[in-house]
């Protein structure tokens, strides 16, 4: 929930104002009960989702991450990777035309700077943490809200 809240807010800074953004999830653990999720036993619906993991696995975590001394080091081997990602590499996935998703994202005239597609990685481990701690879990109320007493 945290990572979906700072990509959407990553996305209307970049000037995407488009009505619904679903975020699509794949059953994982992580997934709540509110998100929009792909039905069951219906695979190929996770499919840009695993395609997306795989280079990542392949081409980032397997060769690089033992090289990685520390949090900091990470989160700039992951932003250099994410920019490869969507800036630079091609992709083969459906209708990309062997474009990084940058240029086909431009290329259908969406708005917003280039930017859009170097989101640095955020380190969620404590983030996630005070969110989840910072609502009622009956009611999910934000515990840190400050109220106005009716008066």
């Amino acid at each position: 929930l945290a990572f979906m809240i700072l990509v959407l807010q990553w996305l209307r800074a970049h000037g995407l104002e488009a009505p619904v953004i679903i975020f699509q999830t794949d059953w994982g653990q992580e997934s709540e009960s509110e998100l929009k999720r792909y039905p069951l036993g219906h695979e190929g619906y996770s499919g840009r989702v695993e395609r997306s993991q795989r280079p990542d696995d392949e081409a980032f975590y397997r060769p690089y991450l033992l090289r990685m001394r520390d949090p900091v080091e990470l989160l700039r081997w992951a932003h250099h990777w994410v920019y490869f990602y969507h800036v630079l590499r091609p992709h083969s996935g459906r209708r990309m035309e062997r474009k990084p998703p940058l240029t086909r994202w431009q290329g259908k005239g969406h708005p917003g700077a280039a930017t859009i597609a170097a989101m640095p990685p955020p380190l969620l481990d404590n983030i996630s943490a005070d969110l989840l701690l910072a609502c009622d879990p009956e009611t999910g109320n934000n515990l840190l809200a400050h109220y106005r007493p009716s008066l």
